[in-house]
This record gives C-alpha cells, sequence and structure tokens, in this order.
C-alpha cells in the first residue's frame, strides 16, 4: 500500500512540473479579454460592447421575470481600476447574470447594484 501512494505522489509530482515548465501561463502575452459584450440573447440592446471603464449595465438590457432580472453577455471583464454598475426597478430582487462567449471572465473590478 505505501509504495502504491509513493508511486501516486511522484506521478502528481512530475504532472505538475511538467504543467509549470511546458505549459504557458494564461495570458502569457501580457494581453487580457477587455469589456462587457451583451450577447443579445435576452433584452432589447442587442448584440453590443458597452462603453467603459465605468460599464452600465441598464434594466433593458436583460429581461425581468418576477423579482429578478436576467442578463446574458458574451464577454465579461472587469479590470482594476474599472466597474461595472447594475440597475433595475426597485422590485428587482435579485439580478442573475451569465457568460456565454467560451472564454473566461477576468473580474478585478468593482462589482456594484443599484
Amino acid at each position: 500500500m505505501l509504495k502504491t501512494h509513493s508511486r501516486i505522489t511522484r506521478l502528481i509530482s512530475v504532472i505538475i512540473i511538467f504543467l509549470f515548465l511546458f505549459c504557458p501561463p494564461l495570458y502569457a502575452d501580457g494581453t487580457h479579454p477587455q469589456g462587457i459584450k451583451l450577447d443579445g440573447t435576452i433584452g432589447t440592446a442587442g448584440k453590443i460592447e458597452l462603453p467603459g471603464p465605468n460599464y452600465a449595465i441598464k434594466p433593458e438590457y436583460g429581461k425581468q421575470s418576477g423579482a429578478n432580472l436576467f442578463h446574458s453577455f458574451q464577454q465579461f471583464n472587469i479590470h482594476s481600476g474599472e466597474s461595472a454598475t447594475f440597475s433595475g426597478p426597485a422590485s428587482v430582487q435579485n439580478i442573475i447574470s451569465r457568460v456565454t462567449g467560451g472564454s473566461a471572465s477576468r473580474i478585478d473590478g468593482k462589482l456594484a447594484s443599484t
């Protein structure tokens, strides 16, 4: 049993070392995805890119159902020094969002709701 555990530990160590040495880090070239884009599947605004760096995400960009306001984005990235503020009527209790574009989102800035 101890021998098997030792082999597994060595195998995991080799895999981790391989990943660190031979797999480039994500965004190694210094570029990061930029901005917020609606995917056009929810709301009346269609497929648009929102102006930043202080993104105003209006209720008409989404769809309200009861006390929930739903949004759908193709891309959602907020960098340091940027902000995204979701707004909606007083009847909204929850804002639910999804990102459908297939790339990871980067959120280093401020998220808020009003």
